[in-house]
């Protein structure tokens, strides 16, 4: 288990940490607080956490939080504040900035002719919404699929695509998400996504009423719609 510290390194209370739980059918990341007294050591308790199909998902998350403990107690308060789902949209997307920077490392060690062969095999990302059989968002790259959301009805399927559809400049991340860390860490990182701008929208009055809060959504900067 890594060891807890404060935000600022130093022995004030509460003290945080990260935590990596593995389990039959995947793992747990968590931040928990420990309140010191005296001498004596006072109970953990979880701040925040969220559970991944995939060990190797929530693994990468532990390595990318572990990079960053002087903001563990900023993290701790978010989730106090804001709740656990905002705080998981906000790790993740460190997350997926990591991939990114993985990438751009693996790219740049290449030959000329290394990174031509990389293009050509790479493709373009197309992500597709599905309603004919089981409603699904299926996400390919150079005729490799490397996602296959399942939802369990065509409304909450669209409800997903509202919010989806408007990613196009993040899908190359999501492509390297879904390679480092595998498809459920991708799909876990969408909903969350869309949840926080769920409530964004809401909180801002934006929101459409009904089933699908983001389907008049226009969000700024992110380029223009997928179909």
């Amino acid at each position: 288990m890594p060891k807890a510290m404060d935000e600022d390194g130093r022995g004030e209370h509460p003290i945080y940490g990260v935590e990596l739980r593995e389990h039959a059918n995947g793992a747990e990341v968590a931040i928990f607080s420990v309140h010191c007294d005296g001498d004596d050591d006072g109970t953990a308790s979880d701040v925040w956490s969220a559970r991944f199909g995939s060990v190797e998902a929530a693994r990468m998350i532990v390595q990318v939080m572990m990079r960053h403990p002087s903001r563990w107690g900023s993290w701790v308060r978010m989730a106090r504040i804001l709740g656990r789902e905002f705080l998981t949209g906000v790790i993740e997307a460190e997350v997926i900035g990591a991939a990114r920077l993985i990438d751009e490392e693996e790219a740049a060690r290449r030959t000329d002719e290394e990174r031509g062969d990389k293009v050509r095999s790479a493709g373009i990302v197309r992500l597709s919404l599905v309603l004919e059989g089981p409603p699904r968002i299926v996400a390919v790259r150079q005729g490799r699929t490397f996602m296959v959301m399942m939802l369990e009805t065509i409304l909450e399927a669209r409800r997903v695509w509202d919010w989806v559809r408007w990613q196009a400049d993040a899908f190359d991340a999501w492509s390297a998400l879904a390679r480092i860390a595998g498809a459920t860490a991708l799909e876990v990182m969408i909903l969350n996504s869309m949840r926080v701008d769920e409530a964004a929208a809401r909180a801002a009055g934006h929101a459409a009423s009904g089933p699908r809060p983001l389907r008049y959504w226009r969000p700024a900067g992110r380029g223009e719609p997928r179909d």
